[in-house]
């Protein structure tokens, strides 16, 4: 309270007090009164080399080592195991100091007076922190939303305080730095562990991350309430049951139904509608075929349009339904597709507000969407189901078996070595080159092991973006307008090297990029300057040559290329 704020502050670094790694007792040569030749030597205890600490009268402590970046003004926090004040630095020295047989050059602060008094302590437990904040007061910020600097495993993270009450195992978490790649965890675990005078939290989660945080930058989100996207229609009358009508069908009036990610079901989407007839559940079943006649069950199907139907038994295969009037009622939910994916902070709006709700919104961008299959898609998907039956055994089949998968637009297996173990790594990415994690990236992983050997290793990943430099002129002829055929060239460009266009490890070759920029209407000649990896490291060992203009760049499997940036081509008119 005597500098400000409240609850949890911010630390950029720690310290220790000089001679605090001093040994608990050593070997001193004694004072002798005439004959140098005689030296005698003594043992010296020094236990736990006490400090006595008065912070309410200026005070010095000697640190351990030079810090020549440490400012005057700067708050710390001096800590104890029993105790911790804060204090501000007055003066900054730099002296040579000594302890048993410790002697070194050391930065020493000196604390400005005013501050809360601290009682005798031992010398080797205290830990000084310095605080963020400059020179104004330490910087408080709340357990959620904090920086910290902690080290951790991909699994476990370690949070600064006692706030155990504010996790619990099952809790939904979201782990995010500045690179803004936010992933949501499950809280598996919690427990407090004591760190010197500060205690933490030591907070394990699943699944584990997917990518490497900035531990300087690294953010961890509480209070996170999973949501998926569709508008619920509670109570829609599809029609009327007739016990002497064989294989009834309905149609629902609002599409598209919502599809949403659920282990266990075809393609690893679940269909959100529920029918009832008289009030009671029927369940929905792939097909008719076997089911006896008084299973209440029934089908979908959705024609070209979107629009979802509803069929009903005959008796034989599957029941008929009930006589009554306004009997077959459904509850769905409406809206699907990649208008669901939105950007992170585009939640804030909330259509009802419980007491004590401030506000809403999203840190992670929404993810998983996915428009209905057209009829190109579906042709393709097809055969799959035909030539699995159900089962991977090839690196083709773990292709198709993930591409089945909602949400997932592209996939590429490789075999790979671990070490002396081959595995089959499989790339995968959902629509329009999202990354797929979090729940959709453990479903995926669920339904391919429920359908694989389990004895071969599988390694699912996302894909990395290899950034390619394209710099090109071309001749315009004369009786086109040379800016729209230049805007022309560059939306060729940008349409070849589209995510839906090029495909895992695709190589990119120089006649391809001339093919492309020759093709567009009103270009006479191209001429190419730069066709390289953007990055250096993309560059080492794969370019046979440090020109410009490469013929070709290869792409591994798990890579897909991308221009860099905008598109540089200058145009001219080309001379007759």
């Amino acid at each position: 309270e005597n500098c400000g704020g409240g609850g949890m502050v911010e630390w950029l670094r720690q310290f220790r007090l000089f001679g605090h790694n001093a040994p608990r007792s050593y070997l001193a040569p004694a004072p002798v009164a005439a004959d140098t030749r005689d030296v005698r030597w003594t043992r010296v205890e020094e236990g736990d080399v006490g400090y006595t600490f008065d912070l309410d009268n200026v005070f010095a402590l000697q640190l351990d080592a030079v810090y020549a970046d440490l400012k005057v003004g700067a708050w710390v926090l001096v800590a104890a195991p029993d105790t911790r004040r804060f204090a501000r630095i007055e003066s900054i020295v730099e002296v040579n100091a000594t302890k048993g047989p410790l002697n070194d050059t050391v930065t020493k602060i000196t604390l400005a007076t005013g501050s809360t008094g601290i009682s005798t302590e031992n010398l080797r437990a205290v830990t000084v922190y310095e605080l963020a904040g400059g020179d104004g007061s330490p910087r408080f910020v709340p357990l959620w939303g904090r920086k910290y600097a902690d080290a951790f495993a991909t699994d476990t993270i370690y949070v600064e305080g006692i706030y155990e009450d504010a996790l619990a195992r099952g809790h939904a978490l979201i782990l995010d730095d500045e690179k803004n790649r936010p992933q949501t965890v499950t809280c598996t675990g919690v427990a407090r562990e004591e760190d010197g005078p500060l205690a933490r939290l030591r907070v394990t989660f699943t699944p584990a991350l997917t990518r490497e945080l900035d531990t300087t930058t690294a953010v961890l989100y509480g209070n996170v309430a999973l949501a998926t996207h569709g508008e619920t229609v509670a109570s829609e009358v599809l029609g009327n049951g007739d016990a002497s009508a064989a294989f009834q069908s309905f149609g629902v009036r609002k599409s598209p139904v919502t599809f949403v990610p659920q282990p266990g079901a075809r393609h690893g989407a679940a269909n959100s509608l529920q029918a009832r007839v008289g009030g009671v559940l029927w369940h929905e079943v792939r097909n008719l075929y076997g089911r006896g006649g008084d299973e209440r069950v029934f089908t979908t199907s959705v024609d070209e349009e979107g629009k979802m139907s509803l069929r009903f038994g005959d008796g034989n295969t599957g029941a008929r339904l009930a006589s009554g009037r306004d009997n077959v009622v459904a509850r769905y939910r409406q809206g699907i597709g990649e208008g669901g994916n939105v950007g992170a902070g585009s939640l804030r709006t909330l259509l009802d507000r419980p007491v004590g709700l401030k506000g809403v919104t999203n840190p992670a961008r929404a993810g998983g969407g996915a428009d209905p299959e057209t009829l190109g898609v579906a042709r393709t998907n097809a055969p799959d189901t035909v030539r699995t039956l159900g089962r991977i055994v090839s690196l083709r089949d773990f292709e198709d078996a993930a591409r089945e998968h909602a949400g997932v637009a592209k996939a590429r297996a490789t075999w790979t070595w671990e070490g002396e173990e081959q595995v089959v790594r499989l790339t995968v990415a959902g629509d329009g080159g999202d990354e797929i994690v979090d729940k959709p990236y453990e479903n995926l992983v669920k339904e391919l092991d429920a359908r694989r050997d389990p004895n071969r290793k599988l390694v699912v990943a996302s894909y990395h973006e290899v950034p390619v430099q394209v710099e090109a002129a071309i001749e315009v002829d004369p009786d086109h307008v040379v800016q729209e055929v230049q805007a022309a060239a560059r939306n060729a460009l940008e349409a070849y090297f589209a995510f839906d266009n090029l495909q895992f490890g695709q190589p990119v070759h120089l006649s391809d990029v001339y093919r492309v920029l020759q093709e567009v209407s009103g270009v006479v000649a191209v001429t190419i300057s730069i066709l390289q990896f953007e990055e250096e490291s993309d560059r080492t060992g794969r370019q046979p040559t440090i020109a410009l203009v490469q013929a070709h760049l290869r792409i591994d499997p798990g890579e897909l290329a991308q221009l860099a940036g905008p598109v540089t081509i200058s145009a001219r008119e080309a001379r007759t």
